[in-house]
């Protein structure tokens, strides 16, 4: 296989994780969801009950195997392959960009000029890691 081909994949597979992670957070951080006396028993078996917390599950296992996947391909470029699991999770850190877009288009969330910098930071790194 080659490198191009793997960078390819692993492009497809951090889109898939970063989707996956945004998603599941983002459904978990509903403010109805989280309303109430979290030491209550309801409210317990509210959250446990509820159909966002389980898609939330599967798609944290779906991040977690992209994880694995994205790891997988790293590992198949000869001058990544001595750090790949530490690179994998350098290139998983884009998650947070979609993550910061999914809570302000369904959350309501309020972007900072702080965050909009860390986010530049993120994409920096990542690139700069990746050359």
């Amino acid at each position: 296989m080659s490198t191009a081909h793997c960078y390819l994949y692993i492009a497809l597979l951090t889109l898939i994780f970063s989707l996956a992670t945004a998603a599941s957070t983002t459904l978990l951080g509903d403010r109805g969801l989280l309303s109430g006396n979290m030491l209550s028993v309801d409210w317990a078996c509210r959250i446990l009950l509820h159909w966002k917390l389980w898609l939330s599950i599967g798609l944290a296992i779906v991040a977690r195997v992209s994880f694995v996947g994205i790891n997988y391909f790293v590992l198949k470029i000869p001058a990544l392959a001595n750090a790949a699991t530490t690179v994998t999770a350098f290139i998983t850190c884009i998650a947070f960009i979609f993550l910061v877009g999914a809570n302000v288009l369904f959350l309501h969330e309020k972007v900072s000029v702080a965050q909009l910098c860390g986010i530049g930071l993120i994409m920096t790194g990542v690139f700069v890691m990746l050359r």
